[in-house]
């Protein structure tokens, strides 16, 4: 297993990559399963590997993530949960029963009544949630940009007039102070002088914004 690949991340890609499987499911009934794999440019063993957390073989959704035209860059979810890093969180459904249910999916080899009822309880609560969700623009939840996606075929932050401002947040959230003391020292002075302008100009709007 690659070193950055924990064992909370596979399971955060289990449970994340599961959702966005059963949410196309849920608004692509009765379509060929194989439109879903082509949408996401990934072939179904590929796919598979990913949600039973296969450790042999892993799945390099970073540089899946990095590529050029990557469509699951281009679904609007972060990086954090299309990786792995973090976890798509769904109303009502807990982190622990998660666990159960990828045990009883996935790991546990007996049959019997109680594996079969849990993991029929678990497949309800998915099935009503996806079925509860209405597209809404201003749905800042994972599963609310995920059912843009799919019902338009393009991220929302596509459609906001505020996109250039979601990526700067994005990117700003993502710069640490090791990258900045690690970076070229010209590129450095180069934004700190953009972004000292930028805060000039913006601080006159919400000042303002504040009167």
């Amino acid at each position: 297993m690659k070193k950055d690949i924990t064992e909370e991340i596979l399971f955060n890609r289990q449970v994340n990559y599961i959702i966005i499987e059963g949410l196309w499911e849920r608004l692509n009934k009765g379509q060929d399963k194989r439109e879903f794999y082509k949408l996401l440019r990934i072939n179904k063993n590929t796919y598979s590997r990913i949600r039973k957390a296969d450790t042999y073989n892993c799945v390099d959704l970073d540089a899946r993530w990095e590529a050029k035209n990557s469509v699951i860059r281009k679904m609007g979810l972060s990086k954090e949960i299309m990786t792995g890093r973090e976890m798509i969180e769904l109303d009502g459904i807990t982190k622990e029963e998660w666990v159960e249910y990828l045990n009883l999916r996935y790991v546990a080899k007996e049959v019997s009544s109680y594996r079969s009822s849990t993991m029929q309880n678990m497949n309800r609560k998915l099935n009503a949630l996806y079925k509860s969700l209405e597209v809404d623009k201003k749905d800042k939840r994972d599963i609310g940009k995920l059912l843009y996606f799919f019902t338009y075929g393009r991220s929302v932050e596509q459609d906001m007039p505020d996109m250039e401002m979601v990526e700067v947040k994005n990117a700003l959230n993502h710069i640490t102070v090791e990258k900045m003391k690690v970076c070229d020292k010209e590129l450095r002075e180069e934004v700190y002088v953009k972004l000292k302008e930028v805060y000039r100009q913006l601080n006159i709007i919400v000042s303002y914004d504040k009167l």
